[in-house]
């Protein structure tokens, strides 16, 4: 509990901010004003930075049926929290062993709340139940980057060369794939660093240092169609040049915004990106079919990834410790 003095305390930020939005002159995006909501966010909890067993570097956030689970890379642990902030697991360690991890790259659960971690430093896929049970070893025949399980019980995975996307049968056989475009393929592999976002029947790409994105369609046959981002960024972060027979990539500091996170309700697409220069953060909205923008929101300064789970937007923090963090979230907010 908090006493009144502390509640006061809690509470004196937000008319500043509240202020602040009020004065802001908002953007423009095709003639159109660029929706910006603001104002204070309301923390409900938070969890993993100090105790026993503190967070050490936790990413891969994704939502389960109790809660969100997450990879910690400091502990070499899959752990997982209810949405009230209380730790429910925390699972596993460095090795190659059954339950073990080498080199974890990714994080996805399934319809029925069965995790898979994709090792890619072992070349395979973990299955756990949703208590934290180990269950089987699925072996993959390369090394992959990003993994999201389909409703079909196979998996889509995209490996940071080759193909853009696989699919792959729930025993870790191909069952088909596509080819990257040109312009995606021969990128480095820092600007080809991408996300994978399941929405419904479709899969969402998303590149870190690019406004491009992906639309895959797993079934019945690999589909990939290219769509860009568009709201306010003028100029994408990374610049590719063409020296010769090689192509060269470098950070632009003109770039606005940079691609941090992505998650997914019903048909909404909501991605986190952030300024290069300042490092203010936003929550842009995307709706199917065709990913129309919607609207943004400013963000919680600190947070690096999150999700979003009912009536709570949950994310990771870094600041001042590592943190799994609460905070109140209304999606109605800047319609």
């Amino acid at each position: 509990m908090f006493s009144r003095t502390q509640a006061i305390r809690r509470r004196a930020p937000v008319p500043i901010l509240l202020i602040l939005a009020l004065l802001a002159e908002p953007s423009k995006l095709s003639g159109q004003e660029r929706r910006v909501a603001s104002g204070a966010w309301l923390e409900t909890c938070r969890a993993g930075g100090d105790g026993a067993t503190p967070l050490m570097k936790p990413e891969a956030l994704e939502v389960t049926p109790t809660g969100v689970v997450l990879f910690d890379f400091g502990t070499s642990q899959l752990r997982a929290f209810a949405g009230s902030g209380s730790e429910i697991f925390a699972v596993g360690r460095k090795g190659a062993g059954p339950g073990e991890f080498v080199a974890p790259t990714d994080v996805s659960v399934s319809r029925d709340g069965r995790i898979f971690v994709l090792d890619a430093g072992a070349g395979r896929i973990s299955q756990f139940s949703g208590t934290g049970k180990f269950e089987q070893l699925i072996a993959v025949d390369r090394q992959l980057h990003r993994l999201t399980v389909l409703p079909s019980g196979g998996f889509l995975a995209v490996p940071l060369s080759g193909p853009t996307a696989i699919r792959y049968s729930p025993d870790g056989r191909i069952d088909a794939s596509v080819a990257a475009p040109s312009a995606i393929a021969d990128l480095s592999p820092l600007v080809r660093e991408s996300r994978l976002i399941s929405m419904g029947r479709d899969v969402i790409q998303l590149f870190n240092w690019s406004t491009s994105a992906h639309r895959i369609v797993p079934h019945p046959t690999i589909t990939l169609e290219k769509f860009e981002l568009i709201d306010e960024r003028r100029f994408p972060p990374i610049r590719t040049y063409k020296v010769g027979s090689a192509v060269v990539s470098r950070v632009d500091p003109k770039g606005e915004r940079v691609v941090r996170s992505a998650t997914s309700v019903a048909d909404t697409l909501f991605v986190l990106d952030v300024k290069m220069v300042g490092g203010a953060r936003y929550i842009d909205q995307y709706t199917l079919p065709d990913m129309t923008y919607r609207k943004s929101r400013i963000a919680p300064r600190e947070i690096k990834q999150f999700v979003i789970r009912r009536d709570t937007l949950i994310g990771l923090v870094d600041d001042p410790v590592p943190a799994l963090v609460c905070w109140l979230w209304k999606p109605s907010v800047g319609k």
